[in-house]
């Protein structure tokens, strides 16, 4: 409802990120040392719209990431999913690329062992081009083939649009020839 109203201009982005911080008692919540899964996901939208606050933010859910014993239950997948992509995506901008594919190795994992492909595309992604961004010539091209199988598997034009515009900008790769040239490496 919040962030509807907020779209909607109905609130101010102050307000906003008071009344969400009250769901949870933001920032005391940060001297836990066990959250539930709703508590990170909240923890994730302050984060998303307070610059001021997503460094401790960040911090707090890849501990929650990472151990799962700093949970009370487990979250389900999609929520889960949707913070390691928070994570991820954050260390990728801050330039901390080990980080990037630590994290998204988790992801990956949940996804490959729950047969579950939500955000599989990004996550796969943001590894490739953290590999990339390290130098790792080779081994970045497998992940980013993983992440172009899942677009052309979810057969969404604008999502196929969207990768092609990041294999162009971020890696000056054309998304068509390196699926291309992925597969006929791979007869040979």
């Amino acid at each position: 409802m919040y962030i509807k109203d907020l779209y909607q201009k109905k609130l101010a982005q102050p307000e906003f990120l008071r009344l969400v911080a009250g769901l949870i008692n933001y920032p005391e919540i940060l001297h836990q040392n066990v959250i539930t899964g709703m508590e990170a996901t909240v923890m994730g939208v302050i984060q998303e719209y307070s610059e001021h606050e997503r460094v401790c933010i960040i911090k707090k859910l890849e501990d929650f990431i990472i151990d799962e014993r700093n949970q009370v239950s487990s979250s389900n997948y999609s929520s889960r999913l949707h913070l390691i992509f928070m994570v991820a995506k954050y260390y990728g901008r801050v330039k901390e690329y080990e980080k990037t594919i630590n994290i998204c190795d988790i992801g990956i994992s949940i996804c490959d062992n729950n047969k579950v492909y939500y955000l599989l595309e990004y996550l796969t992604y943001y590894k490739a081009l953290a590999m990339y961004r390290l130098g790792m010539d080779l081994e970045y091209r497998k992940p980013l083939m993983t992440c172009a199988s899942t677009v052309l598997l979810r057969n969404e034009e604008a999502q196929l649009r969207r990768f092609e515009g990041y294999f162009f900008k971020d890696l000056g790769i054309d998304f068509q020839e390196f699926v291309n040239d992925f597969l006929s490496q791979r007869k040979k």
